[in-house]
């Protein structure tokens, strides 16, 4: 069998590898605790979740875009390239626009699911944030089979 095939000696056809709908549709990401990578848990013994787009949707392509545009924008007419902090920034808008929801506790009880705590969490937890922008960008969280 060739790389061409799948195991029942079919062609593959890119067709079935579209990340936009499956992006679309978010994943679910389970926390994992940043020394250990054990899944965190509630006391019920269910994980600790953040549902995420992927970086094919729609959502997350459109913000990148305009932030990227808006950085070369400032470069152009400053000459000098937008500061770190500013890409941090941007970096962390673009997950807080990829996350649809979360099961988590923070301080004491489960936050509400909005851009707010979101921000505030990837912002205070950079730990939490390279997880969900790992999970975000790996394609494979977001095919199923």
């Amino acid at each position: 069998m060739t790389d061409e095939t799948k195991a029942n000696g079919s062609v593959i056809d890119l067709a079935d590898l579209d990340m936009t709908g499956p992006s679309e549709k978010g994943a679910v990401m389970e926390v994992r605790h940043p020394a250990t990578g054990e899944t965190l848990r509630h006391d019920d013994g269910r994980p600790q979740t953040i549902t995420v787009l992927g970086r094919d949707s729609e959502r997350f392509l459109t913000l990148a875009r305009k932030q990227s545009d808006r950085r070369l924008q400032m470069t152009m007419r400053t000459r000098t390239p937008a500061p770190a902090s500013a890409v941090e920034k941007d970096d962390i808008e673009l997950l807080v626009t990829a996350t649809v929801d979360w099961d988590i506790y923070l301080g004491g009880t489960k936050p509400e699911a909005n851009p707010k705590n979101f921000r505030d969490a990837y912002t205070r937890f950079r730990w939490l944030r390279e997880q969900v922008d790992e999970f975000a960008g790996n394609r494979s969280n977001f095919l199923k089979g």
